[in-house]
């Protein structure tokens, strides 16, 4: 099954620089142009489901994309976002400066380190890639997936066998990732990060947390 793995526009908060978590943020102005950009960009793909996290950022996005397509958006809770627990809302900035040991952990990549009242980042990618194997199963050829920076990062790096805890390499807002993923687990990337449908919209960075 091809995956056309969508990152969500830039977020209100994205471009305030404040790490989101599970809260709901709206997209931002230029996140709604990237939204609408990607739905342009796969709209002529044979995609026969589209699948998204809950969150307003990423389910805008999706809705976007299934508009293109003339489908429904399907909520999966297991695509949401990482969970930040105590640093939700938060600017990145502050929390760096204001928690520089608990910063200095994040950003070492530890896979099993979470932040306070957080998950960690094995569980986040345990999480997606149970449910991308299991969309896997499912009788299509070909469906979108659209959720967040974090989540998609580290269950790419999971499905290709990279450590979590090499660093970190960042989905851009808006952008897609093609990949194909066999029933039997077996999966091939086709194309990472790209941007190229933003090229008249604009592009506005990775996020808020590195993974």
């Amino acid at each position: 099954m091809i995956f056309y793995c969508v990152r969500h526009g830039e977020s209100v908060y994205n471009h305030a620089g404040r790490i989101q978590g599970w809260l709901d943020i709206p997209l931002s102005p230029l996140g709604e142009r990237q939204a609408a950009a990607a739905g342009r960009a796969l709209a002529s793909r044979a995609i026969e489901r589209v699948f998204a996290s809950p969150l307003q950022r990423a389910f805008q996005t999706a809705e976007a994309v299934a508009t293109e397509l003339h489908l429904p958006v399907e909520p999966r809770e297991r695509l949401k976002e990482i969970q930040v627990g105590d640093f939700q809302g938060q600017l990145g900035r502050e929390v760096a400066q204001q928690h520089p040991e608990i910063w200095s952990r994040w950003t070492s990549c530890d896979p099993d380190f979470a932040l306070p009242g957080g998950e960690t980042r094995r569980h986040l990618a345990e999480r997606c890639v149970i449910e991308l194997r299991e969309i896997a199963t499912l009788p299509h050829q070909e469906v979108a997936v659209v959720s967040h920076g974090a989540i998609l990062t580290v269950s790419l790096k999971t499905l290709a066998g990279i450590p979590l805890d090499q660093p970190p390499y960042a989905l851009q807002n808006g952008s897609i990732t093609t990949m194909e993923l066999f029933p039997d687990g077996r999966y091939r990337l086709i194309d990472r990060d790209n941007v190229e449908h933003l090229a008249t919209v604009g592009t506005s960075g990775n996020g808020d947390l590195p993974v």
